[in-house]
C-alpha cells in the first residue's frame, strides 16, 4: 500500500493506493511523457510540467505538476541492510521462490535453499515480499523501486567536474553541483522508465 500525494492546481490531495493502483499510474505517466523517478523510499515521483493561463491577458505560464508515492512503510532505511538487499535478490532471481513450511513456520524456499523463517516473516511484514498465486513468493512493487534507486545513488566528488552514480555510470560536467546533478537525474529518470517498460511485459516477479 502506497500513500499518494497529488500536486494540482487547487493545491494538494492526499490519499492511499495499492499497488496495481500505483503500477498503473507509472504506466499511465510513462505513456504520457512524464518524467519518472525511483526513490530509496519504495516509492516514486511522476512529475509533468502543464501551460497556465496567468492572471494577465496574454500571459502563459509553466507550472510543474507530481504526483509523489511512498509506501506505508518507508523502505530506505531497511534496504541499507546489505543482508536484507542480498535476500531480495535472491528471491526476485528465482521465478519459482516460494512459501513453505517448516517446523510450524513459513520459509521462503529458493531454488535448493531457503530463507530463515524469521528473515522471511521480517520481509513480508515490512513489505518487501508478498505470496502470488501457487504459493509463490514475488517481490513488492515498493521492494523494486527502493532496489532500483539503491542501485543508482549519486555520487558528486567534492573536487571534479563529472557525475557518478553507484552502478557505473559517469558522465562529464562542468559543475558539480549543479550539472552533475541533472545528469544523474535524467540518468534515473531512463533506468527508472526502462523499469516502467517492464512492468508491462508478464513474467514470473510480478504475475
Amino acid at each position: 500500500m502506497f500513500n499518494e500525494c497529488i500536486d494540482h492546481a487547487g493545491g494538494f490531495t492526499t490519499g492511499t493506493a495499492t499497488e496495481a493502483h500505483a503500477m498503473m499510474l507509472l504506466q499511465r505517466g510513462q505513456r504520457r511523457g512524464c518524467h519518472i523517478e525511483a526513490t530509496r523510499a519504495g516509492g516514486a515521483l511522476v512529475s509533468w510540467t502543464r501551460l497556465q493561463f496567468g492572471p494577465v491577458d496574454g500571459q502563459v505560464d509553466t507550472v510543474a505538476r507530481s504526483i509523489k508515492l511512498t509506501p506505508v512503510t518507508p523502505l530506505t532505511s531497511i534496504l541499507r541492510g546489505g543482508t536484507v538487499r542480498h535476500d531480495l535478490a535472491t528471491i526476485d532471481a528465482h521465478s519459482r521462490s516460494r512459501w513453505e513450511s517448516a517446523r510450524s513456520r513459513r520459509v521462503v524456499v529458493v531454488g535448493l535453499d531457503g530463507i530463515e523463517a524469521v528473515t522471511g516473516e521480517a520481509l513480508h511484514r515490512d513489505g518487501l515480499v508478498t505470496e502470488a498465486p501457487g504459493g509463490r513468493v514475488r517481490l513488492t512493487l515498493a521492494a523494486r523501486l527502493g532496489l532500483l534507486a539503491y542501485e543508482h545513488r549519486r555520487r558528486t566528488p567534492w573536487r571534479g567536474r563529472a557525475a557518478y552514480c553507484t552502478c557505473g555510470m559517469s558522465a562529464p560536467g562542468s559543475d558539480p553541483r549543479a550539472e552533475a546533478r541533472d545528469v544523474w537525474r535524467a540518468h534515473l529518470r531512463a533506468v527508472t522508465a526502462e523499469f516502467v517498460t517492464g512492468l508491462a511485459r508478464p513474467s514470473a516477479r510480478t504475475a
